[in-house]
């Protein structure tokens, strides 16, 4: 339940930065649902007249190392398996 209520209590602190950002007057924000390509309207001039433009969208992944708690917190992780294993089960 707590979970929950930090999830929205942490969209709703994102939505509030998102509105006041610097950023939200000078780029347009597009959200993507679903498809292999982006549809976008320029206009150019104006004529009134737009352009479609059709961009084919790109699968891209990257992957980075993480580090083990037993190199970065060795004591730490023989504290927390110690707390583990006489911890009692719940009933």
């Amino acid at each position: 339940m707590q979970t929950e209520i930090a999830q929205e209590r942490n969209k709703q602190i994102g939505r509030i930065a998102e509105e006041n950002s610097i950023f939200a007057g000078l780029f347009h924000k597009s959200t993507l649902l679903y498809g292999r390509s982006s549809v976008v309207y320029v206009y150019p001039d104006s004529s009134g007249e737009p352009i479609r433009q059709v961009m084919q969208l790109q699968s891209f992944e990257t992957s980075s190392a993480l580090p083990r708690m037993d190199v970065l917190y060795p004591a730490r992780l023989n504290y927390l398996i110690y707390r583990l294993r006489v911890e009692e089960r719940p009933k």
